[in-house]
């Protein structure tokens, strides 16, 4: 059963229950991008770095500009000055979706469209200017979507869609000695039952395994497609004295009250319990769905699904998420969604797990975008904390020059 409540309602409750005082939920735009000169459309996370953040914009159908990466330094000298420090050019075109990630060098990793997998590299002492090395080209048929993920090992890894078997594949990469960087296949998606086409960022469990989702796969009928509905995904490490990676489906949605396609990436509680959303459903109330899955009770194999929200199309909810869910230190979690809220330009969210007895998780829309003159408008990504109480992120749209925001929420 889910409840959808106020957040005037929700934040009374939190304040009598969880200790804190909350504040009424307060958004602002921190940055309008400007188009051509100024980026646009930015799809990604924020990633901090360095007390800053990075990311990356697309610019897709803006005239001439082929997307580029930029830092954000709220700090009090440079108040929300956003430095765009690489354009990318027309043979790199548009960056992936999920971003970018830095080493401890603080040189910053991501993938393009166009299928290169690049460095950024940060000005030297007194310097001011970027540079940029492209460290690997990956083969016609291979489109990187979902950017990478630095492993244990220090390697790359990355879902990569197409590939050599068509539905879509893992990879890792690792620098060779001519300054460039090797790729490698570690499993094939094979469509049907199997997962079909990752497009989510992928995450690390126990034991060095790979988790992820994809949009399509698991034999799913319900959907609008012959594709099925989307799967979550496990990718174990080889056994010692082993070269290949295990695969398991661990869970294949059916387009129901499961839900169907998710978007996002996988994220970990302290139990080991796996967290998510998927875009859409085929069943009322339409929006997507969030969901949790267990870990094998002993002596079991199978995970355990657990619907913990529908979001509901048409009803002022938040609906339609296309990005995974960040916690809090309290075990709340947070995301976007594309479409839904009061003016139907996509929401922000906060899941608060169940006390007590109750089995419920309860939804509350922290925010409606499109609220005011100028507003951001359908965020893409997931939120990314900035201290407590105070989430930042993006839209994809909106803005003055409806090029889309970064935007930050206080709570």
């Amino acid at each position: 059963m889910n409840k959808l409540i106020s957040a005037a309602t929700a934040l009374a409750a939190l304040t009598a229950s969880a200790g804190p005082t909350w504040a009424a939920p307060k958004e602002e735009v921190l940055y309008d991008f400007k188009g051509h000169k100024g980026g646009s459309v930015p799809l990604a996370s924020l990633t901090p770095y360095n007390g800053d953040f990075v990311s990356l914009y697309s610019s897709m159908n803006v005239r001439k500009t082929f997307g580029g990466g930029y830092e954000l330094n709220l700090d009090a000298h440079h108040r929300n000055k956003v430095q765009i420090i690489w354009k990318f050019s027309r043979s790199d075109a548009n960056p992936a979706y999920s971003g970018l990630v830095s080493d401890t060098n603080g040189n910053l990793y991501g993938t393009t469209l166009a299928g290169h997998l690049f460095e950024l590299v940060p000005p030297q002492k007194g310097q001011t200017t970027w540079s940029y090395n492209n460290l690997y080209d990956f083969p016609v048929g291979y489109f990187p979507v979902a950017g990478v993920t630095f492993g244990a090992d220090g390697a790359l890894y990355g879902p990569v869609g197409g590939c050599s078997g068509t539905f879509g594949c893992i990879m890792r990469f690792t620098p060779n000695k001519k300054g460039k960087w090797t790729g490698a296949e570690l499993y094939d998606f094979t469509s049907g039952n199997d997962a079909y086409q990752p497009a989510a960022p992928i995450s690390f469990g126990p034991g060095g395994a790979i988790y992820g989702t994809t949009e399509y796969g698991g034999g799913g009928t319900q959907c609008n497609n012959s594709l099925g509905c989307g799967t979550v995904y496990q990718l174990t490490p080889p056994a010692q004295g082993q070269t290949n990676w295990t695969e398991a489906v661990l869970y294949a949605f059916t387009g129901g009250a499961d839900g169907a396609n998710p978007l996002g990436g996988v994220t970990f509680d302290q139990a080991g319990n796996l967290y998510s959303t998927t875009y859409s459903n085929y069943v009322k109330p339409y929006g997507g769905v969030a969901f949790e899955l267990s870990p094998p009770a002993q002596g079991q194999t199978a995970w355990t699904y657990t619907q913990i929200y529908a979001f509901r199309a048409n009803d002022k909810d938040a609906a339609l998420p296309t990005s995974g869910m960040v916690f809090d230190a309290a075990g709340r979690l947070y995301g976007t969604t594309y479409s839904g809220g009061s003016a139907g330009a996509g929401a922000v969210y906060q899941l608060t797990p169940p006390h007590g007895p109750s089995k419920t998780w309860t939804e509350t829309v922290l925010y409606s975008f499109g609220s005011h003159q100028f507003d951001g408008l359908q965020p893409w990504a997931a939120p990314t904390f900035d201290g407590n109480n105070v989430l930042l992120g993006t839209t994809s749209n909106g803005g003055r020059g409806f090029f889309g925001t970064i935007w930050r929420l206080k709570f």
